[in-house]
């Protein structure tokens, strides 16, 4: 009958192969399949068996009495007259994974999205992150539900790559990082595979110009010869951070592709130094492999910084910590992996002299494609100069321009400035030069008026662009100024509105813009 159809024993028979009613699987979907006002089914059904509980012969009446009738125009009447789908969703709120309905298991893997309270039987996933930890059979009344582990034979597999994706990957990737985290990743461990190897080649330069194996080699020169060259290191390293560290913000990209020219010239140096200095003094050696641990050094501070950066970047739910700490093992996995390899070239080129050069050669240009290609990879929020020149003419040429972050970083000339040189917090001008004082009285005046002013350029010098900020000048005033004064009308929006659509597009327009500061900013005092 209908009750024993809908009780929850019947449906786990119904998913075994049969039901306790002797009613087969299509029958029972079919069923299951139709509209049935619930309530108002179970109180009829209630009604039933208690009037054939009394009319049976030696029977008994049973003690509970039916529940009495509700009048028409209750709620409750309305709500038990209203068909409900098994199916429908019930709490728009909270989404969970849910197999297939326990009817239709067999054979069926794929998942479908169901939300949390829906009805009917169902077999829920209940997963950590991209783990799958169990599975809960749930029946169609909310009081029963079996929770079981996952099949290990068949899932070997997917154990192994939840392990990897724990070890290497942020927790709860993909969804914890931004677009193309995954792609900048690979080629960054293929660049810096390249690195450990040629550094083990130009390592056996150095040792070999230190006259390792070499009766007359004295282990104190090797050894103040090694001083020397970490010291110069570090204090070029000092100064080249004290110089350019303002303006790693300014061009990550640029930065990034820099670091690593920086330490191919290092590395060539370093091996080409026993051949340089093969007849020359001991200074000569001594000044090519400080040379190359000064660039080393400018490497590894213009690496840091932007390195810095891109974390922050890829870190989409505030998990900076958890994004540096997999980059940490994905580096150690890939300097093992380097340690390896290295080992065996080591002995190849013991064998093969002639093969040092066409290796290093080959790794050096793989070294390079790999991090232009990882730095092509990086679709950054921020808004630097050379994506500004990017989004300005597009609003300048199109009528419907296409603002999308990913395009936008695919079209960013990294090598090369184009378009504007926009500099903002500039001083205004002296009185050395006649017709300043005209100039900054308008400056001023617009400074009254708004937050930020253009200081008025050379007479034909238009793709030069300074502005003056006053104190409470924030990066939306900037760059609806930039657009104001770099976008001639007619125009498809107003300043104001062309801010809007970045940030609706995807930009980063309430932090620091990455452009030259000059950090000048003007605040009035009093009124004359």
């Amino acid at each position: 009958d209908r009750a024993t159809m809908f009780s929850p024993s019947s449906w786990w028979g119904a998913v075994q192969g049969g039901s306790p009613s002797g009613s087969g699987t299509s029958e029972l979907r079919q069923r299951a399949g139709q509209q049935i006002p619930r309530r108002a089914s179970a109180d009829a059904t209630s009604q039933d068996e208690a009037a054939a509980a009394a009319a049976a012969p030696g029977g008994r009446a049973s003690s509970k009495s039916p529940p009495a009738p509700q009048s028409p125009g209750s709620p409750r009447a309305q709500a038990a007259e209203r068909p409900r789908s098994m199916w429908a969703p019930q709490s728009p709120k909270h989404e969970l994974h849910r197999k297939a309905p326990a009817n239709q298991l067999a054979g069926q893997h794929g998942e479908v999205r169901a939300r949390a309270g829906s009805a009917g039987p169902c077999v829920w996933e209940e997963r950590c992150g991209p783990k799958r930890v169990a599975l809960i059979q749930a029946g169609e009344e909310h009081g029963r539900a079996v929770r079981t582990a996952p099949t290990k034979g068949a899932t070997v597999g997917k154990a192994t790559r939840s392990t990897l994706y724990d070890l290497f990957v942020p927790e709860g990737y993909p969804n914890s990082v931004r677009d193309g985290y995954m792609q900048f990743q690979a080629f960054d461990s293929l660049q810096a595979l390249c690195s450990y190897l040629r550094g083990v080649l130009s390592t056996r330069a150095i040792l070999e110009g230190l006259g390792v194996g070499h009766r007359s080699a004295s282990a104190l020169a090797a050894t103040t010869q090694w001083v020397y060259r970490d010291g110069v290191g570090m204090f070029g390293g000092l100064i080249f951070a004290w110089n350019n560290a303002p303006y790693f913000d300014l061009n990550v990209k640029r930065w990034r592709l820099f670091a690593d020219v920086a330490v191919d010239l290092a590395l060539t140096l370093e091996l080409a130094s026993p051949l340089l200095c093969a007849n020359a003094t001991e200074l000569c050696f001594t000044g090519a492999v400080c040379t190359a641990n000064v660039l080393k050094a400018a490497c590894g501070v213009a690496a840091g910084a932007t390195r810095a950066v891109i974390t922050v970047h890829f870190a989409r739910n505030g998990n900076t910590a958890d994004v540096q700490a997999k980059e940490g093992s994905q580096e150690t996995a890939v300097n093992l992996l380097g340690m390896i390899m290295g080992l065996w070239l080591a002995e190849f080129v013991e064998r093969h002299q002639a093969w040092v050069w066409l290796v290093f050669v080959f790794l050096t240009a793989l070294h390079l494609i790999a991090n232009y290609f990882a730095v092509q990879s990086l679709r950054l929020v921020t808004i630097n100069l050379p994506r500004l020149n990017v989004l300005l003419s597009r609003v300048r040429n199109s009528t419907n321009p296409n603002l999308n972050v990913a395009s936008v970083n695919a079209e960013e000339s990294i090598l090369f400035d184009r378009g504007l040189c926009i500099e903002i917090g500039c001083a205004l001008p002296g009185k050395e030069v006649s017709g300043n004082e005209q100039i900054n009285g308008m400056v001023l005046d617009k400074l009254r008026r708004g937050p930020c002013a253009r200081i008025q350029p050379r007479k034909g010098d238009e793709s030069f662009m300074q502005l003056a900020l006053r104190a409470d000048a924030t990066a939306r005033d900037i760059l609806a100024t930039i657009y104001d004064e770099a976008v001639p009308k007619p125009r498809r929006w107003e300043p104001e509105t062309f801010v809007d659509a970045l940030a609706s597009a995807g930009w980063r327009v309430d932090s620091n813009l990455g452009l030259r500061d000059h950090k000048v900013r003007y605040a009035r005092t009093r009124d004359e």
